[in-house]
């Protein structure tokens, strides 16, 4: 049983693992990198599609890391993390905000439920004190370094100015999107008033993707399953001791496909197949308790 479970997990890694090597390997081989690059799309028909799919690959690179620093495989420990250095690096020169705050969400949730626990069990430590106070001093002193490193003109040309352009930046324009859909779509959905029959653009959100589609009830339905699904993964990683590490994983690709998919529609895309493994992962393991 233990082993079949493992299977499992194992095969929804190793799936994702292949499909990240293979995109990444495309992508390097038929659109080499150069220096100065920027809004870098690699074989994907746009940047904000090779961030989204490289924060996917970011996420397995970092906990198949984690799961052999566990195991202290320290040749398996060298290539996870260039793989997680250069996914990141990917991440940086595609200039996708989705990617970046979908992963900076979902690590930062991961962190603060991590320390909960903690607390909760009485397991805050001296060593978890001093981590708790030295960590902020060398985010800061890392901070200050990056504002004074070439690499900061770089995220600033990509991230900063994308995000506060106007005129005739299409994406600037989302909430306007968000609002017309939100105002015009009748209970059942229609496709007279469909965003992107009507303007040609995409919701840049999947959530109101399925609404402008499908109408309010699928919408409600689609994001109770998956706000359902966040906080399960929630709990079942605070009130069991057991399958640690896959269900942090769970909490992580659940949440990175929800902080991207208020930005971008994410329903056909690799990152859904990730969130829905979250899911699966989550039922897999609550058998297992039972």
């Amino acid at each position: 049983k233990n082993n079949n479970k493992l299977f499992k997990y194992d095969t929804y890694i190793n799936s994702f693992l292949f499909s990240s090597i293979m995109g990444i390997t495309l992508t390097m081989l038929m659109y080499p990198i150069s220096l100065g690059l920027s809004n870098y799309s690699g074989i994907f028909d746009n940047p904000n599609n090779l961030g989204v799919f490289v924060s996917v690959a970011t996420l397995i690179f970092l906990f198949l890391l984690i799961r052999n620093i566990l195991v202290k495989d320290v040749f398996l420990i060298v290539i996870y993390s260039i793989l997680s250095v250069f996914s990141l690096y990917l991440v940086s020169i595609s200039a996708s905000r989705t990617a970046l705050i979908g992963l900076g969400t979902s690590m930062f949730i991961l962190l603060l439920i991590i320390f909960i626990k903690q607390v909760s069990l009485g397991k805050i430590t001296i060593k978890w004190m001093l981590l708790s106070i030295f960590s902020p001093i060398i985010i800061l002193l890392i901070f200050v370094i990056f504002l004074n490193s070439p690499l900061y003109v770089a995220f600033e040309e990509n991230f900063v100015a994308k995000s506060i352009s106007r005129g005739s930046d299409v994406t600037a324009g989302r909430t306007i999107i968000w609002e017309s859909i939100i105002k015009n779509t009748p209970f059942f959905g229609s496709k007279d008033t469909s965003v992107k029959e009507l303007l040609g653009f995409s919701a840049h959100n999947s959530y109101l993707s399925i609404l402008d589609t499908y109408g309010w009830i699928p919408a409600i339905l689609y994001t109770l399953f998956w706000i359902f699904s966040f906080i399960k993964s929630i709990r079942q990683f605070m009130n069991t001791k057991q399958n640690r590490l896959q269900n942090a994983f769970a909490v992580t690709s659940i949440a990175l496909f929800m902080s991207m998919s208020m930005m971008e529609v994410l329903t056909h895309t690799l990152a859904v197949y990730v969130g829905l493994s979250g899911v699966a992962i989550l039922q897999i393991n609550d058998k297992e308790l039972k």
